[in-house]
């Protein structure tokens, strides 16, 4: 019999808490994401789903704080380790980007610049980011580095391919570019937003078990953002899911897939299609994701949810705890007045 307190778990890398974004028009302000909280801790990978416009990439934007000029976070915070990422100021921004965040973007053909080599952007990358230990690389050794990180990537004859430019590459070789240039400042947290969307289902292979091997030899910290739930079982560790800027769910990747609870996560899932539907009609969600700008009062899922209530139509659901998970849907909240005589056996708290 051991002694003792059990240790004290890891405190997060990645801390968001309350983080709304507003998008304003001419017309008002649109809320892109409300209230949305989630950590991440270090060597985790936590993966972020849901349908296009769910507020997924709004989210990456946000946590780079590279929303664009009408996008702002008005309320919340992002917390990577100690500082408040929404108060930097623009000289440590820009240091934490390199140093403690690093993205990779849907479609790596726009995020490189056409006109330059990859040389060229790989050792401006490092240059951007000397106020770590850089300054005092020559520029022969920052090439150096680039061609060292481009062939843990699996780029092919880095040392001549590095001269190459952007359009002189695949899809997926360009991917591994993007990844490579993120991890020249070996940043504890990588953001990778549909990083493997565009990619054939080899190159996706690929990519995914380079993202693996990350987390395994280096420690690094993942965001995956994804609509591929067969994707997210195979990388994430945990899964936030979210619904129209808001999310909905969050719990580890096994008791989310074994037991989803909130209607719309049971709904994604019915979705995926499976072998033991041969001849079947695949599973569908009726309607469509809501416009920022004519979201229904109370639960934003109601219009397609099966199992609503007036309640849902009029008391925006809390973020509840259960079962060591977290939901947002009256079902769960023994406040709401929900009556559970038609609650479904596949979300009975």
């Amino acid at each position: 019999m051991s002694g003792g307190p059990p240790p004290e778990p890891t405190p997060p890398l990645l801390r968001v808490e309350g983080l709304e974004v507003v998008y304003h028009t001419r017309e008002r302000s649109l809320v892109a994401l409300s209230d949305v909280s989630f950590d991440v801790r270090p060597g985790e990978i936590v993966g972020v789903v849901g349908e296009s416009g769910c507020g997924k990439s709004t989210l990456s934007a946000a946590l780079m704080r590279l929303l664009p000029a009408n996008g702002e976070a008005t309320s919340g915070s992002i917390h990577m380790r100690e500082h408040d990422v929404l108060k930097l100021r623009p000289e440590a921004l820009r240091d934490m980007r390199g140093r403690d965040i690093g993205m990779i973007f849907q479609d790596p053909l726009t995020s490189l610049n056409p006109t330059f080599s990859v040389r060229t952007q790989l050792v401006d990358a490092q240059k951007a980011h000397r106020s770590r230990d850089l300054g005092r690389y020559s520029d022969r050794d920052l090439v150096h580095r680039a061609v060292d990180v481009l062939e843990q990537v699996g780029i092919p004859d880095p040392a001549q391919r590095i001269d190459d430019y952007p359009h002189q590459f695949s899809g997926g070789m360009r991917q591994r570019i993007m990844i490579a240039m993120a991890l020249l400042l070996e940043p504890a947290l990588l953001i990778a937003d549909e990083a493997t969307s565009a990619l054939d289902v080899t190159l996706e292979a690929q990519i995914l078990e380079l993202l693996k091997r990350l987390r395994r030899e280096r420690g690094t910290a993942i965001i995956f953002i994804s609509h591929d739930l067969g994707v997210v079982a195979q990388v994430c560790d945990r899964v936030v899911v979210m619904y129209a800027g808001r999310a909905v769910e969050e719990g580890d990747v096994l008791s989310l897939f074994e037991r989803p609870l909130h209607p719309y996560t049971q709904a994604l899932l019915a979705a995926i299609p499976t072998r033991k539907q041969g001849g079947e009609r695949l599973a569908t969600i009726p309607g469509r994701v809501p416009s920022l700008s004519d979201l229904p009062p109370g639960c934003k899922f109601v219009d397609r949810c099966p199992y609503a209530q007036d309640v849902n139509r009029e008391r925006e659901p809390r973020y509840v705890a259960v079962d060591g998970r977290r939901v947002r849907c009256n079902i769960y909240d023994p406040d709401s007045g929900y009556v559970h005589s038609s609650v479904p056996m596949a979300a009975d708290a």
